[in-house]
């Protein structure tokens, strides 16, 4: 069995790590979604699709619909992949 030690420097150490990661996080998924690419909402795909917002909440929910970093929108690009694994049915 092994005791570690950790001092409050080390605590602000790993803090700052933490913190370092979570900031890269986030700019690579700035970096992720290409540019100039047509985003829709949720309510703008149900439209789409002719489904109900809950519906595509759960599309998305179930990892059939990816969104941008915010959640908030879905890009052009998901719709086309969806709508093909749909119609190869």
């Amino acid at each position: 069995m092994k005791l570690i030690l950790i001092t409050p420097e080390g605590i602000k150490e790993i803090k700052d790590i933490k913190e370092f990661f979570i900031e890269a996080l986030f700019e690579f998924k700035k970096l992720e979604e290409p540019k100039n690419v047509k985003m829709y909402s949720i309510n703008k795909v149900a439209q789409k699709l002719h489904l109900g917002h809950d519906t595509v909440k759960n599309l998305i929910a179930e990892g059939y619909l990816g969104t941008t970093a915010d959640g908030k929108y879905i890009p052009q690009y998901e719709l086309d992949r969806y709508t093909k694994v749909k119609n190869s049915k």
